[in-house]
C-alpha cells in the first residue's frame, strides 16, 4: 500500500450502507513497535473529505498505482 493507490474501508460504518472509496494522499506515521509494519495515511475519499490518520489494516486496495 503506497501513496497514490485506490482504496476503500474494509469495515462499514454504523448507519452507512457500503464502505467509503478513497486516494491515498499522504503517509502520516508508521508504527515504531518491534515488529510491527502497520503504516497510517491521510485519505482523500470521494465525497471530498479528507480523514487524517487511517490505520492500513482498516484499508483494501483496489487499484494499484
Amino acid at each position: 500500500m503506497k501513496v497514490g493507490d485506490l482504496v476503500k474501508e474494509r469495515r462499514h460504518r454504523i448507519g452507512v450502507p457500503r464502505p467509503r472509496v478513497g486516494l491515498l494522499v499522504e503517509r502520516v506515521q508508521h508504527n515504531q513497535g518491534v515488529g510491527c509494519s502497520n503504516k497510517v495515511f491521510s485519505v482523500l475519499w470521494r465525497d471530498g473529505t479528507t480523514t487524517t490518520k487511517v490505520w492500513d489494516w482498516r484499508l483494501e486496495v483496489i487499484s494499484a498505482k
